[in-house]
């Protein structure tokens, strides 16, 4: 059997074959979500919750009035709290992202996808060494040379033979998790051209991290997080001081990179993606500090690496995330677009005043040791 058949069977109402197919092909006797990937959660206790919220009436009516209008109406009709309880419905979700994120614009206005040559060179070999590492949990991409790692090696080395980058670090994860939600290989190419390149998803993150200026950006954005964490969440800081390890790098940075892929339940990512989608950058730093709440208070006696692991593994196991994804996208002090402008601005100026002031104390020394 292909490897992409075993998730497509759920939709097909197979979801108990698929959940057997995926099992021989993994050889693991853990629970395999309708996506096809292992569970580090009860997936039955995950999918009673999230029934539960999709229950609800106004939900019920949001979704029905969605699948009613025209395709050019959806992007005026998008509730946030609805989907943060629920999500897009999943047989709308690939259209509606391609609306939100204007990837449908870009696929309009530019030529087919099939005529983007391929990579070739470190480009071609980076994307390679990277396949068999791409969401190895799940059905679709377990198979060396299957269907799935095919696909996501088109899609990649397309992609990045005409990013001025090439191939940097994350792209596999999105591509990867965006074929896993049944995005078809034309539709994650220009999703991962709008991740990549407009500055309301990732304001130049993606670049080449072999160079010394690689995720530059990322990590200048990070150093600002980490600033806003120390207001919120102290004595989680506390607990690093002393550490080469940064709570902002060691936990954020492949949340905010890979958009939570691989860290969370993959019902959850999705409903993460459709708020990215509509939100922007933003909700993923709303939703990092609401997570780094939660767990602070239950890490305080742990060393670091503990502490790390412990965050992780609880993230992985959520069952219930609805109120906290509601919180991050309704809050009225959550990060926005232009309050991650001004962050940026203001951030800048303390780098450099502490440059200035670095310097004149290096002065100073200077003179007393005369």
């Amino acid at each position: 059997m292909p490897i992409f058949i075993a998730p497509l069977l759920y939709w097909s109402g197979g979801a108990a074959a698929a959940y057997l197919a995926g099992r021989r092909m993994l050889n693991d006797e853990r629970e395999i979500d309708r996506y096809g990937c292992l569970m580090g959660v009860s997936y039955t206790q995950l999918m009673k919750h999230l029934g539960e919220e999709r229950d609800v009436a106004d939900y019920k009516e949001w979704v029905t009035d969605l699948r009613m209008m025209r395709p050019e109406r959806w992007k005026d009709n998008m509730n946030l709290e609805l989907i943060a309880r629920g999500g897009i419905p999943h047989d709308l979700r690939n259209d509606i992202w391609m609306r939100l994120s204007g990837s449908d614009v870009d696929r309009s206005q530019s030529k087919p996808y099939s005529t983007f040559d391929e990579a070739s060179g470190d480009t071609r070999e980076a994307i390679l060494k990277d396949i068999n590492r791409t969401l190895p949990k799940s059905c679709l991409f377990c198979t060396a040379g299957g269907d799935g790692q095919q696909q996501l090696y088109n899609v990649l080395s397309r992609f990045c033979n005409n990013y001025k980058h090439g191939y940097t670090q994350g792209m596999n994860m999105l591509v990867g998790f965006m074929l896993l939600a049944d995005c078809s290989e034309e539709q994650s190419f220009w999703l991962l051209n709008s991740i990549v390149t407009n500055k309301k998803y990732s304001h130049n993150y993606y670049t080449d991290c072999r160079q010394s200026a690689g995720l530059q950006q990322c990590k200048d954005d990070l150093c600002m997080f980490e600033r806003l964490l120390n207001h919120h969440v102290p004595k989680l800081l506390q607990l690093f001081q002393g550490s080469t390890m940064s709570p902002s790098f060691i936990l954020c940075l492949q949340w905010v990179l890979c958009i939570f892929v691989d860290c969370i339940a993959t019902e959850y990512c999705l409903i993460i993606f459709d708020l990215y989608m509509l939100e922007g950058l933003p909700v993923l730093y709303n939703i990092a500090l609401n997570l780094l709440k939660r767990y602070e208070d239950d890490v305080m006696n742990l060393d670091v690496q503990s502490a790390v692991q412990s965050i992780r593994s609880r993230l992985r196991e959520e069952t219930d995330l609805t109120d906290l994804l509601i919180r991050s996208v309704t809050d009225p002090g959550r990060i926005t677009l232009a309050t991650l402008e001004e962050l940026r601005k203001v951030s800048l100026l303390f780098d450099e005043l502490s440059d200035e002031l670095e310097c004149c104390y290096i002065d100073l020394c200077e003179v007393q040791s005369r």
